[in-house]
């Protein structure tokens, strides 16, 4: 359960949760294409 989350987005998978303001998705996906050629490039 969570409240006051009003403009938030909420993502659950296996290996983690992101919980980021709808105007920061952006953000989100600069560093998701960071992710490429690294250890993390699965989650991208």
């Amino acid at each position: 359960m969570a409240v006051g989350l009003e403009g938030m987005i909420v993502i659950n998978t296996k290996d983690a949760i992101l919980v980021v303001h709808k105007d920061d998705i952006p953000k989100v996906k600069n560093i998701v294409e960071g992710f490429a050629g690294t250890d993390l490039e699965r989650f991208g």
